[in-house]
């Protein structure tokens, strides 16, 4: 057999999976395409992935075409999952983008995607949240939805949630996972009683974005016995007519949480209501970009006083201007959160994720030295950032991925931090594989000669 012919025979099936599953993971189609080529053997393992998870995202385009109809909306695998070859494999259908808007019989993809899920029998997890759609896209597969019996997760948007699909939406039993993006005054006020019905299986609940239907009388209505014992992710989007009272009242009633998700924003009003989620483990704080120090102090305060009775493991806070890379504007230290970590949390947090919350030199000794069970961070700090981190981070045995956006800098700088990339990789822990630094991101594949010496 030549060297160079491989097959899935001659694999391990094990390490064959394992290498594929990385791929799914990291979303690399093109690789797992390319594998289905190498034999049929390969052919039906490899498909078994590259059909799992069916995504359909069509571009924004600025021309109407009156010829088309819907049919191939862009190129994906949506049309070949479709067939009865693949059909079963397809275990998630994520469909967002912008679909046409031309109403039936011009746009006859409503029928084809009723087609389609009828054929996915191995249906788990459905998400549609299209940017642009015509309003009775997803009539047909909605009422269909409640008698696909695999089905545990469902995320949505407005296209599913007004006066007529609403009550479609909510006749969906079973599901494990429900996540409504701009949930509209038509879902709210029925939706207290579907998560009734799902609560002997509903383990996770999400209203994202703009959630300014949600008033206290409405986080009161959630408040059902059954899912205050099983619920353990919750996600909590922006209502300005909640306070940090109100939502912190509400997070009361559910002290088995594991997972959180909140929308902050600055009031004048510190919160007096104590929390004590004990159970928390990861928590995700998303907030507008912050202009004052005392917004910033604000912020740092209202975060600590979630996490102050949780083994906290894994915190990420995403400011709105973390994408607009040319406007940091000010950098306003959030030094008190880290020394709050380094006091209350150090010996169970794993992941820190920062994002362009910048963090001073006396935080970030305090963080690399005692937080030393640290897997993954990021975090946007000063110029000594990268000396910093060099001095400590021989005692983060668990690190395997970095991140530092460099500030107060400029362009000549930041190429002289660049050349210190192969030094801070080479040296740095056995487990350390990935270091970014400023957008630009370096990997490490294998250590052979700590590989040999274990």
């Amino acid at each position: 057999m030549s060297a160079n012919h491989v097959d899935a025979e001659t694999v391990d099936a094990d390490v064959l999976i394992s290498i594929l599953n990385i791929l799914y993971d990291e979303y690399d189609y093109d690789s797992l395409y390319n594998c289905s080529f190498v034999s049929s053997a390969f052919n039906e393992l490899a498909s078994s992935f590259l059909y799992r998870r069916v995504v359909l995202s069509p571009p924004f385009n600025p021309v109407l075409n009156l010829r088309d109809k819907g049919e191939l909306i862009e190129p994906s695998l949506f049309a070949s999952a479709c067939l009865p070859k693949y059909a079963p494999y397809v275990e998630e259908l994520r469909i967002s983008g912008f679909l046409s808007t031309r109403p039936p019989p011009f746009n006859t993809f409503s029928t084809t995607l009723l087609n389609a899920v009828k054929s996915f029998s191995s249906l788990r997890v459905v998400k549609l949240t299209p940017s642009t759609y015509h309003e009775d896209v997803f009539t047909q597969t909605l009422q269909i939805l409640n008698r696909v019996t695999t089905l545990e997760e469902l995320t949505v948007n407005a296209s599913c949630t007004d006066n007529i699909r609403a009550p479609l939406v909510v006749q969906i039993q079973g599901l494990t996972r429900l996540e409504i993006y701009d949930p509209t005054r038509a879902m709210l006020q029925i939706l207290p009683e579907w998560l009734d019905r799902l609560s002997k299986t509903l383990t996770a609940l999400h209203l994202k974005d703009n959630c300014g239907s949600i008033t206290p009388g409405v986080l009161k209505a959630f408040v059902l016995p059954p899912y205050q014992e099983t619920l353990r992710s919750l996600s909590i989007g922006l209502s300005y007519s909640l306070t940090h009272d109100d939502v912190f009242n509400f997070l009361n009633n559910f002290p088995q949480l594991e997972e959180l998700e909140l929308r902050y924003y600055w009031q004048i009003k510190a919160p007096v209501v104590p929390l004590s989620l004990g159970r928390l483990r990861r928590f995700t704080v998303l907030h507008a970009r912050a202009y004052a120090k005392r917004e910033v102090l604000g912020l740092c305060k209202w975060m600590r006083k979630v996490i102050a009775h949780s083994p906290i493991e894994d915190l990420r806070v995403i400011c709105d201007r973390d994408n607009d890379i040319a406007n940091y504007g000010a950098n306003i230290r959030f030094d008190s959160i880290i020394d709050h970590l380094s006091k209350k949390h150090a010996n169970t947090l794993h992941f820190l994720n920062l994002g362009s919350t910048y963090v001073g030199i006396v935080g970030l000794k305090s963080l690399f030295s005692s937080c030393l069970n640290l897997e993954e961070f990021h975090v946007a700090a000063g110029k000594d950032a990268l000396n910093v981190f060099k001095q400590s981070y021989g005692e983060l045995k668990h690190l395997h991925k970095a991140g530092i956006e460099l500030r107060n800098m400029n362009r000549r700088a930041i190429g002289t931090e660049y050349e210190k990339v192969s030094t801070l990789l080479e040296n740095g822990p056995p487990t350390f594989r990935i270091l970014t630094i400023n957008g630009r991101t370096w990997k490490v594949r294998v250590r052979m000669h700590k590989l040999c010496n274990e």
